[in-house]
């Protein structure tokens, strides 16, 4: 797991969804993503992480999500998906945005070959 000062500063649920997704943002950018996405997120489903903060931040996980390639895309939406599965009651309408999206790339990709 991340250590969780460096995920969350500030004192306000605004700072800490700020700060987690500049960290997601400096891994996409750093190309640490492979090694990192499980690590962010599983720190980023622990209990102590309100729910208001999580899906905001895994919000802005999905849109930078779409960015990527294809392949890459499937591969962290799956985990993503399989990660949200196990707290399905609170990450309902992210869980199904990563579905309709890993939907969408597999039918392009499917049209490709």
């Amino acid at each position: 797991m991340i250590p969780t000062e460096i995920l969350f500063t500030g004192s306000s649920p605004e700072d800490h969804t700020t700060s987690c997704c500049k960290y997601f943002d400096t891994l996409v950018s750093e190309d640490k993503l492979t090694t990192q996405f499980i690590q962010f997120i599983e720190s980023i489903l622990v209990d102590s992480v309100s729910v208001g903060v999580s899906r905001r931040v895994f919000n802005h996980v999905i849109l930078k999500l779409k960015e990527l390639p294809i392949d890459p895309c499937i591969m962290f939406c799956r985990q993503l998906q399989n990660a949200l599965n196990r707290r399905l009651m609170s990450f309902e309408d992210q869980i199904t945005e990563v579905l309709l999206h890993m939907s969408n790339l597999l039918e392009s990709k499917n049209k490709i070959y």
